[in-house]
């Protein structure tokens, strides 16, 4: 079974607040994860505000953008 959780996240300089979140922790801990490597090492503005969809198997855990 593939269950989709849906993230509403605000980069706020270094801070990354997500709000509107459904999901595990687990899960919040990947996506956390996922934005110090990937995210705030390319973006440079000082507020930016990305949709998140996070799909979740059993087996694997893949981003779309």
């Amino acid at each position: 079974m593939v269950v989709i959780y849906i993230h509403h996240i605000i980069l706020e300089s270094t801070h990354a607040l997500i709000i509107d979140t459904f999901t595990t922790k687990r899960a919040t801990d990947i996506i956390h994860q996922h934005l110090h490597l990937r995210i705030l090492n390319q973006f440079h503005t000082t507020r930016t505000e990305l949709w998140y969809i996070m799909i979740s198997s059993t087996n694997s855990t893949s981003f779309a953008e």
